[in-house]
């Protein structure tokens, strides 16, 4: 399995590529949402 990272600035067409490859069928990862999945969710960050 070939796995692809995709970086950019801001508006540099990251959500863009990643909607063309979901359309694809390519399984996508998106570690934005991971990211404030953890941060509303994770005990551990509810003390910081």
């Amino acid at each position: 399995m070939i796995k692809v990272g995709l970086t950019g600035g801001i508006g540099s067409g990251k959500t863009t590529v990643a909607k063309i490859f979901k359309q694809l069928g390519v399984p996508i990862y998106l570690s934005d949402d991971r990211a404030k999945d953890l941060m509303l969710n994770n005990q551990f960050c509810e003390n910081l």
